[in-house]
């Protein structure tokens, strides 16, 4: 069997959350910025434009 260091697992998987939450789909990207259009609440508009 393979052995694998925790802390290079911990790593890439760091990296790959950090991709995820910035390189979003089109299709994800364009309903966000349709939901900060229509978004009421102050605090909502923030949390949409971050």
């Amino acid at each position: 069997m393979r052995e694998l260091d925790a802390k290079t697992i911990t790593e890439n998987v760091a990296q790959m959350c950090k991709e995820a939450a910035y390189y979003l789909p089109e299709d994800v990207y364009q309903a966000l910025k349709k939901g900060r259009e229509t978004e009421k609440s102050p605090a909502g508009q923030n949390v949409l434009d971050q």
